[in-house]
């Protein structure tokens, strides 16, 4: 008896499209357990950023750890200074006094630098009462006060306490509504931030939920925003690479289901339930997106750079260029070569007529991995006295942007069999000469840092 197997392949990784196979019911039990358990999307790039990066990298993506201030002598007790403070203003304008909140900063700082977190949000969480009360709900003053409450709670660890802040600001803001005031669409862009940043730490059990919901979101605000054309250009590019981080995301963190019909494969089908779980609603939508990922993030990039030529935004060539860029990054990490070599041969020019030298050095002076937005990249926690693991490697990147003869420096080199594997995978950025031709570049040496 045959059973005809719909799956899910990557032929341009990351755009999958059904097939179906047949195979015979005993040769499918056996095969079974070994196949379902696998990605599929094997043929997926490394995730580069995600279990290791270069040597001192960075992304604005990601707000890591905020470093406690440096200890203040305790002889200059300046947590009195702010006491007497709020003293004396209390004393005149009572418990909600406006001149309030700037020592009750200043205070809450105090507390945060000496570790007494819980403290410091009481204060701040006070600041941010009497703020609202002198100022109006939606004031621009709250600004500071929010990022040191925020902040404070992510150095106290408490990430389902921060989460849950992250969503009270959120609906405070306008939960992405319209009028989209400057204030409004930082918080939007701040919670997309956040959002991402949930998935990469990995401890929320709703995983497909929060991420289509994300996605949704980024959505919703780049067709209402561009209709209106009520917020900057600036603003206008964060919510478009906004969606592209979101994308590179839903390939890496979605597995595409592999469905069994035909005759007699009802047993199948309930296999598949019990190793995978019942398939959701989030999952099929989430497929459905995943199915036209590729055109899906060039259209979001194509409309920025449809308008910076129409003069509504990015009126810089350095503007224009960095969207282009971001479209050839996206080509090339999904393996569309041909529109890749197009794309960055766009930017190349834009860039040299510009006489952006060292623009065109940063972006094209030697081999980039990709992705280089951030996407992937989560900031380790260093923790006191223990070096962080560095190990050097020596490659060749091909004009395609394809690593060859990979060394890798290490003392242990059973500790880095994952990263060798992993690098040989990660899609690079080329080298392009100013005529616009990508070149091949020989034994270029790096520092990684790997993470746990």
């Amino acid at each position: 008896m045959y059973v005809e197997v719909n799956s899910c392949t990557v032929p341009e990784a990351g755009v999958p499209c059904e097939i179906s196979i047949q195979f015979p019911r005993l040769l499918l039990l056996v095969f079974f357990s070994a196949v379902f358990s696998s990605a599929v999307w094997a043929d997926l790039p490394s995730v580069y950023g995600k279990d290791f990066a270069r040597q001192g990298a960075s992304w604005g993506d990601v707000r890591p750890p905020r470093e406690a201030p440096t200890q203040v002598a305790a002889q200059s007790r300046p947590e009195l200074a702010y006491q007497r403070q709020l003293d004396d203003f209390e004393s005149v304008g009572g418990p909600y006094a406006d001149k309030l909140s700037e020592p009750l900063l200043g205070l809450g700082r105090y507390y945060a630098g000496k570790g007494e977190y819980e403290r410091a949000i009481q204060l701040f969480r006070r600041a941010l009462h009497v703020v609202r009360l002198s100022d109006g709900l939606y004031s621009e003053q709250q600004a500071p006060f929010v990022r040191e409450l925020l902040d404070t709670i992510r150095l106290s660890g408490d990430l389902q306490a921060l989460d849950d802040r992250y969503d009270y600001f959120f609906r405070l803001y306008g939960s992405g509504e319209p009028p989209y005031t400057p204030l409004r669409m930082r918080a939007s862009l701040e919670y997309l931030r956040w959002q991402r940043e949930v998935l990469r730490l990995g401890f929320d059990s709703q995983e497909k939920k929060r991420l289509l919901e994300l996605y949704q979101l980024n959505d919703r605000l780049l067709n209402a925003t561009w209709e209106s054309g009520a917020i900057s250009q600036e603003d206008q590019w964060d919510l478009a690479v906004s969606q592209i981080r979101n994308l590179y995301l839903l390939l890496s963190i979605i597995q595409p289901r592999l469905t069994i019909s035909g005759p007699g494969a009802g047993s199948m089908v309930s296999t598949v339930a019990a190793q995978n779980g019942d398939i959701d609603f989030d999952q099929k939508r989430l497929e459905t997106i995943q199915r036209g990922t590729l055109s899906r993030g060039e259209s979001v990039l194509q409309q920025y750079i449809g308008a910076a030529k129409a003069g509504y935004v990015a009126r810089t060539t350095q503007q224009r260029a960095r969207a282009n860029l971001e479209l050839g990054d996206w080509y090339q990490w999904n393996g569309s070569n041909a529109r890749a070599r197009k794309q960055y041969s766009t930017v190349v020019k834009l860039l040299v007529e510009a006489g952006e030298g060292e623009l065109m050095q940063a972006w094209f002076g030697g081999p980039v991995e990709l992705p280089d937005n951030g996407a992937f990249w989560q900031p380790p926690v260093v923790v006191p006295g223990v070096d962080s693991s560095i190990v050097t490697a020596t490659y060749d990147v091909t004009a395609k942007g394809r690593v060859k003869n990979l060394t890798v420096d290490a003392a242990d080199q059973t500790s880095v069999y994952k990263f060798k594997r992993e690098l040989k995978n990660t899609r690079f950025r080329p080298r392009y000469d100013a005529s616009g031709e990508s070149v091949s570049v020989e034994k270029l040496t790096r520092k990684y840092q790997l993470y746990d």
